[in-house]
């Protein structure tokens, strides 16, 4: 009866034994798993979203051109007129570039391939492609002529 029993406890430790190791292994896999997830979603999410400066710019770029007067879009530069300043965006190379005034070469953008604009009678459309051959484009509603 001795031995009967001992053998019964023995057997009981080995299988808690081997589940203890199954659920560390279940653990390890499962954590690798989540981090190799993570790592992919973050990299895809990045890709749909895009430049952050280049969406960066577009705000910017829109809360000066509310309430700006005279804007001209001209191949790729555009030039508008607000708070008595004249404010010029134009590509240089690969660069966007913003003046004030004739004035400084203020880089906005890096690694452009090409910027556009067009204006309509409310609307100022601007389009920019970056080097990858992704396109951007922000559209800009104007209420003052």
């Amino acid at each position: 009866m001795w031995g009967g029993n001992t053998l019964k406890n023995s057997q009981t430790g080995f299988t808690l034994l081997s589940v203890m190791i199954a659920l560390a292994v279940l653990c390890f896999l499962v954590i690798l798993l989540a981090s190799i997830a993570t790592v992919t979603f973050r990299q895809s999410a990045n890709d749909e979203v895009g430049r952050k400066d280049i969406w960066l710019f577009f705000h910017q770029t829109e809360m000066e051109l509310v309430g700006a007067t005279h804007i001209e879009c001209i191949s790729n530069r555009l030039n508008f007129r607000k708070d008595n300043q004249e404010i010029t965006l134009q590509m240089r190379g690969q660069y966007l570039q913003r003046k004030v005034n004739a004035t400084g070469n203020e880089v906005v953008i890096k690694a452009l391939n090409r910027f556009s604009c067009q204006k309509e009678p409310a609307l100022v459309s601007i389009e920019v492609v970056d080097l990858k051959g992704k396109m951007y484009r922000w559209t800009v509603l104007n209420m003052i002529e």
